[in-house]
């Protein structure tokens, strides 16, 4: 264990802590409740909660963020790439606390909230378990496979050997094309 100092400057003992933001503060939480007008009424030192959302159609590793002493009313989402390391090592077994170390009011209109968030223990298994239960992303939201894994019929490419003229034919893909094009207008 390590001792860290928490947002009001006192010794926190924990493995590790994150700066991380605190996300999603303009659409209404899960009770309709308007989050910038819950987000006002926090202050430096805050305790908060984070709570896994594995049901999240929009990621599968958010993590919700609830005031410690009212644990109904959702602040809003830990940042993505936050909420991706977090969400894994909670399911491997390890605890979190977290609280509002500083809140940006340059907008007074939309504050910027930043959290430490602290791991109190450690994980407990080497991988997250199977989760047979979350939502399936629809393939839009995933990116597409550079690759396909089915086989194709089509002769590999052939690679010109060193001063053997290259010429794209008109249907291969726009950034190649360009390419091509920018050399050749350099070149005599």
């Amino acid at each position: 264990m390590t001792q860290f100092v928490d947002a009001q400057r006192r010794p926190k003992e924990c493995i590790r802590r994150l700066g991380r933001q605190l996300k999603g503060l303009s659409h209404p939480n899960k009770n309709g409740k308007d989050r910038l007008v819950l987000a006002r009424t926090l202050s430096v030192g805050t305790p908060l909660v984070l709570v896994p959302d594995p049901n999240n159609e929009y990621d599968r590793n958010a993590v919700l963020i609830y005031r410690a002493d009212d644990p109904t009313e959702d602040l809003g989402y830990l940042d993505a790439t936050g909420a991706k390391q977090v969400c894994r090592m909670i399911e491997c077994g390890a605890t979190f606390d977290a609280d509002v170390y500083w809140i940006d009011r340059h907008d007074p209109d939309f504050p910027k909230i930043y959290l430490w968030v602290y791991q109190l223990t450690p994980m407990t298994r080497k991988s997250r378990p199977m989760r047979h239960d979350a939502p399936h992303y629809s393939q839009s939201t995933r990116p597409e496979r550079a690759f396909s894994s089915t086989p194709s019929s089509a002769p590999p490419p052939t690679v010109p050997s060193f001063g053997q003229s290259v010429d794209a034919p008109e249907s291969s893909g726009g950034p190649i094309r360009i390419l091509i094009r920018l050399l050749k207008s350099f070149l005599p």
